[in-house]
């Protein structure tokens, strides 16, 4: 029995004891697994536009961000990249030098850099620098002069050498930015400009042809909101006053002694047509402080006026010859808009109106 039991303690000594040895062997193992794979590391995918790689090392292989790894083929040096994002098993790096003209491939192995592959690399840096510097100069030049195609093209220049280039990247947006800002300029001038005179369809289209070329143009957004809301105030009437008074005159005399009047009160004459006797005019009123403050259209600093006038025949069985009919429209200045607003009847400027009118009436009976 005891000789049995002997046998059974030696049978588990000696389980344990391969046990312990097969443990240390398999973590040994394991070690040079891990530092085999940090040697063999390769590059699995490339971007050559963008100017970065994938490497299939990463936390799991003590892998940090800002590591440097030459990238080799078959003992060649191909360039360097820098780590910028490391997950567990990958990390993406940023192409840093590219040597000899050769382009980084899938496949190609991974070492961690020494020193004379710093110094190599800060070379090819300096060489960059000093070739892209004059294109650069250039690029900016054209630039400030207005010839963004041509600072375009440049731009494109330093992207064939560097595609990576954070400086080209800003300049580029920067050039594009000013050339669409140039296109868009003479249609934001035509659009305020049909704004101003109440033009509210042919402002929209203007405004449309800006979102054509810009889609999510802020500027243009508000301005086509403005028009629309502006458009339903004026197909609601909201806004419009009329000041109408008969006048035993000609219409030539009528409309003379209109832009007499209407000079005379500080209007502005926008439109006169001698065929039509029609015309249209605009004056700036300013406000006192504590109206703008109190005003239900917001604090303002410049309210506007605009007459559009218009002399029609009367029947030949009337006493009088003609009618005189101004209307008024209303606008306040917002934030360089010019905003619609109603005209009371009550209203100094409709009392002006009236006065003007009467005025016109006399001096044209007179004539």
């Amino acid at each position: 029995m005891k000789k049995i039991i002997g046998a059974v303690l030696k049978i588990i000594a000696v389980f344990f004891m391969l046990v312990f040895l097969c443990n240390d062997f398999c973590r040994d193992a394991w070690s040079q697994t891990e530092e085999s794979s940090l040697e063999s590391g390769r590059v699995v995918f490339v971007d050559l536009n963008k100017g970065f790689v994938v490497i299939d090392l990463g936390k799991a292989h003590g892998i940090e961000t800002d590591t440097f790894f030459e990238i080799r083929r078959k003992n060649e040096k191909i360039g360097l990249v820098k780590t910028v994002k490391v997950r567990e098993k990958f990390s993406a790096a940023d192409v840093k030098a590219t040597y000899k003209n050769n382009i980084i491939k899938v496949g190609d192995v991974l070492e961690l850099p020494k020193q004379e592959i710093s110094v190599e690399a800060k070379k090819q840096k300096d060489f960059m620098e000093d070739h892209l510097s004059p294109v650069f100069a250039l690029a900016e030049k054209y630039y400030q002069e207005g010839k963004y195609l041509e600072a375009e093209d440049k731009i494109n220049e330093i992207f064939e050498l560097d595609p990576a280039n954070e400086k080209a990247v800003q300049m580029l947006g920067k050039i594009r930015e000013a050339f669409l800002q140039e296109r868009l300029e003479p249609h934001f001038v035509e659009a305020q400009g049909y704004y101003d005179e109440m033009k509210y369809k042919q402002a929209e289209e203007k405004v449309k042809d800006i979102l054509d070329i810009d889609s999510d143009n802020e500027e243009a957004l508000e301005m086509l909101k403005n028009i629309r809301e502006d458009m339903k105030m004026e197909k609601e009437g909201l806004e419009a006053k009329v000041v109408k008074i008969d006048i035993n005159a000609s219409k030539d005399s009528i409309l003379s002694k209109t832009i007499d009047v209407f000079r005379e009160y500080g209007c502005m004459i926008t439109f006169s047509d001698p065929a039509t006797h029609n015309l249209e005019a605009s004056k700036y009123i300013k406000l006192p402080i504590l109206k703008q403050i109190l005003s239900e259209y917001g604090a303002h600093l410049k309210s506007k006026v605009y007459y559009s006038v218009e002399i029609q025949s009367l029947s030949a069985a009337a006493v009088v010859d003609n009618r005189l009919v101004i209307h008024l429209y209303g606008a306040y200045d917002s934030k360089g808009q010019m905003k619609r607003h109603e005209i009371k009847r009550n209203s100094s400027v409709y009392k002006e109106t009236e006065k003007m009118a009467f005025t016109i009436k006399n001096l044209a009976e007179k004539f």
